[in-house]
């Protein structure tokens, strides 16, 4: 069903003595997942323990990129639309997550793979204990060497057990954890176990080009290449289905280890992926698009008082998230200090049910690539990069055409007219936001050379 999820038995809607535990997949999308309609048996762990939760179908992320996405996840702010880098956004000094949570008196612990969240230190704010797994020891906490993604099948099961073991200590304290996995990151190496799964010719030699060590099929699977062939897509989507089987086993013992310790009762658990991954439009990556196939992510939440379930249709993105777990534990904040609000309407309260009318994206900076979407058409505009010319527009339809296939930009309706004047405000807010950013770093920078 869609619409407002209605807690029986809940009149406050809050679960102020819950723990929270987000368990997070990098480059995951949900229609390569069982519970979102996937046909292929990619992930029944999770699968399995959807079935008492509450399943988001339309929630995206504002920019396809591990760091800007877990920055909004963090912050609930579009700071990092508006910033150019990592290290622009994270100026703004705003509270995450875990320092939020941390102040209201939970343990916190974080168990990540990915090297970003380790480079970064904005990730390990507000956490008690913060532990990245490198086995390959080629992360050296400074600089992002990409053949560490290798590894992932390793660090997944590092991750796992030491996870899984500081949940089975006694917590006298309600806690916040945060675990990410990597596993379906490029490249795409996945055990044979799991990719006989998939597909039985899985011993079979055309695989063997598709297995790089720095890159997905580097060769074959090259960005905005219209000359990758449809039996090399097919190859590589096996694969990276592959590595989804991979780390939906891991979670699986994630699952189970909150059971095992009677944790179940008592935690609220988020899922969610930071981005997709592209097979399509001739762009076979993530952060340099804005199709579904990289924008649209699953977010699924799991609260003990409500473990029935049930699907929310509505249109919501990653600024959502921040304000949906305060709400649970009953934790105060000004209603404009997110961009996003709280996605579970409690229909004993008087806050009105939220409804989102759009949401803007962006491809990270060099790429200069903007979109507006309303829940039903999707317009793009694309700055100078390699894929696209400057300037290019693009409308989808995506209730019908969900894939993208049939670009409506040529059509003059009021929908791309509408979209575009939208789009066109946030852009030119963008730009008065970094000409005045840059204007106050310019006299930061002269009152210091002056000693202050």
């Amino acid at each position: 069903m869609g619409g407002i999820v209605v807690y029986q038995n809940w009149p406050d809607g809050t679960c102020k003595d819950c723990n929270i535990i987000l368990i997070s997949v990098d480059t995951l999308r949900p229609d390569h997942m069982g519970i979102y309609g996937y046909p292929k048996n990619t992930t029944p762990n999770i699968d399995k323990w959807a079935k008492n939760a509450t399943v988001f179908t339309n929630t995206y992320t504002i920019i396809p990129e591990t760091d800007a996405s877990f920055y909004t996840l963090f912050t609930g702010s579009d700071n990092f639309i508006k910033g150019e880098n990592m290290d622009q956004a994270v100026q703004a000094q705003i509270q995450t997550l875990a320092m939020i949570l941390k102040g209201n008196h939970f343990d916190t612990a974080a168990f990540v793979t990915n090297p970003v969240t380790e480079v970064y230190p904005f990730f390990k704010k507000g956490f008690d204990q913060f532990s990245f797994f490198d086995v390959s020891g080629l992360n050296n906490g400074k600089t992002i060497n990409k053949m560490s993604y290798k590894f992932d099948y390793q660090n997944a099961k590092e991750l796992t057990k030491e996870a899984s073991k500081w949940l089975s200590q006694k917590h006298n304290n309600k806690f916040f954890s945060w675990i990410h996995y990597t596993t379906p990151h490029t490249p795409y190496n996945p055990s044979l176990q799991y990719l006989c799964k998939i597909d039985k010719g899985c011993k079979s030699n055309k695989y063997q080009p598709l297995l790089t060590e720095e890159s997905p099929a580097s060769s074959y699977l090259k960005s905005c290449s219209n000359q990758t062939t449809s039996e090399t897509i097919h190859l590589a989507e096996n694969l990276y289905d592959a590595e989804i089987i991979s780390v939906d086993e891991e979670v699986g013992k994630i699952l189970k280890a909150i059971k095992d310790n009677k944790l179940d009762k008592k935690t609220i658990v988020i899922f969610y992926g930071d981005h997709g991954e592209g097979f399509d439009h001739d762009i076979f990556t993530h952060g340099i698009s804005l199709y579904q196939s990289g924008i649209k992510i699953p977010l699924i939440i799991y609260n003990p008082l409500f473990p029935n379930f049930s699907q929310i249709s509505k249109l919501s993105d990653n600024t959502d998230i921040l304000p949906t777990i305060l709400n649970f534990f009953s934790i105060k904040y000004g209603k404009t200090q997110f961009l996003g609000q709280n996605l579970l309407t409690n229909p004993y309260s008087s806050e009105k049910n939220y409804v989102k009318k759009y949401i803007y994206f962006k491809t990270p900076q060099e790429i200069k690539r903007y979109a507006i979407l309303d829940g039903k058409y999707k317009y793009i505009i694309s700055g100078s990069s390699s894929c696209a010319a400057q300037g290019q527009e693009e409308l989808y339809n995506i209730k019908v055409d969900p894939n993208e296939t049939n670009n409506l930009i040529d059509q003059d309706n009021i929908d791309r007219q509408k979209l575009k004047l939208e789009l066109s405000k946030k852009i030119q807010e963008i730009k008065l936001y970094n000409a005045e950013h840059t204007q106050n770093q310019d006299i930061i920078n002269k009152l210091k050379s002056l000693g202050y």
